[in-house]
Parts: C-alpha cells; structure tokens; sequence
C-alpha cells in the first residue's frame, strides 16, 4: 500500500490543487502524505534531481501551504482552486525514515509516517 506521494517528482501548484479537490470531494476526509522517496531511478524517470530533492520539497511544502492559504503559487500568477475544505488545506502526513524526514514533519505536517524508530 502507498502511504505518502513522493513530492519533489511532481509539480507542488499541481499536487496543491489536486489535494485541495480530494478534501472537497471528500467533505474535508482526506489525509496527504508526503515524502521525498529513496529511490534513484523515480528521479531519473522524469528527469529530476536525485541529490536536491530535499531542498526541493522543503520549497513545494511551502508552495503548496501558500496555496492552501488562497495565494497564487508565484507573484502575479492568480490563485488556484478549489479552496480546500479544512482550514491550511487537508491534514498533511510527512514520511520517510531520516532524521530530516522527522524534523520535516515537525515543522510543515500534522503527523509522520515512517518506520525504524520513535520520531
């Protein structure tokens, strides 16, 4: 079973507005959960960088919470809808098994989902 999408492969406006549609749908049910993914090859199949991708979701984790909030995604660029159902967007999982997966969380998420340890 996937438990969180793996975020800096995607683009953050996007996933922003696709989530915010799934929370809508689903009256303000829907669960997110995120995560920078281990694997090489997911990187290299769409041409993404491997070795950035922890700055990168720390910026889309940004951008999509601006989004959530009823910003534009960049300065003049207008803002993309639907507005979600929960206030700051749908409930927001980090995952991942590295002590920055875990402090992530902390700082961006309402929970983490990992294994190998007590966050």
């Amino acid at each position: 079973m996937t438990s969180v999408l793996i975020a800096p492969v995607r683009d953050a406006a996007l996933l922003a507005k696709q989530a915010a549609s799934l929370d809508a749908l689903s009256d303000g049910r829907f669960t997110l959960g995120l995560g920078v993914g281990r694997r090489e090859d997911d990187y290299l199949a769409v041409s993404g960088d491997y070795r950035r991708r922890g700055r990168r979701f720390e910026e889309q984790l940004a951008e999509i919470k601006n989004i959530w909030a009823g910003d534009g995604p960049r300065e003049g660029v207008s803002p993309v809808g639907p507005k979600p159902v929960q206030d700051g967007g749908p409930e927001l999982l980090i995952g991942g098994f590295a002590p920055a997966a875990i402090e992530r969380a902390g700082r961006w998420a309402d929970g983490y989902l990992g294994g190998g340890g007590d966050p």
